[in-house]
């Protein structure tokens, strides 16, 4: 597979036209081609479930704590987890703070880095979807973690906006 910064794409056709005694050498290094791609692709699979979600972070020993469990330079993993939020009247105005329990079951350990917190919000009765973070004719709608929820700050209340899709991804040591 390439060194390069174009993305893990593999050959759609490989031949193998090598000598018989090295066949067995390229075909075990196509496999692992295949098997690293594979291995390194994002998972398209949005669950109410932590998982590691096949994302790598760059390695890094600049926080406390992370130099130990990261000596050999190897890449972090990044987990997703998703959040189904129905509220009955819509979003309110202010804050409305939803419990996101990433240091319940199991719990999370000591040094945890959001690297991505994305959602959308959905109009049941209209069919209109925005994006948060929102800030449009409508008013604004915010979008926050902290050590124990995650925070959806309106500037107005959206009534019809019933039904929202929240993801956190993130690195944990």
């Amino acid at each position: 597979m390439p060194n390069n910064n174009l993305g893990l794409f593999l050959e759609t056709t490989s031949i193998l036209d090598v000598p018989e005694k090295d066949f067995y050498v390229k075909l075990a290094q196509v496999i692992g081609d295949i098997e690293k791609a594979v291995n390194l692709k994002d998972t398209g699979i949005y669950s109410l479930d932590e998982f590691v979600c096949g994302k790598t972070f760059f390695p890094s020993n600049l926080l406390p704590g992370w130099a130990t469990t990261n000596a050999n330079n190897i890449p972090r993993q990044i987990w997703r987890k998703e959040f189904l939020i129905a509220l009955v009247g819509g979003l309110p105005a202010g804050n409305t703070p939803i419990p996101h329990n990433l240091g319940i079951n199991p719990p999370i350990q000591s040094i945890w880095s959001m690297t991505d917190i994305y959602g959308t919000t959905n109009d049941i009765i209209n069919r209109v979807y925005l994006p948060l973070q929102y800030n449009g004719p409508l008013g604004g709608i915010a979008l926050s973690v902290d050590a124990n929820n995650i925070n959806i700050n309106c500037t107005v209340a959206f009534p019809t906006y019933q039904l929202t899709y929240i993801t956190l991804e993130y690195l944990k040591q």
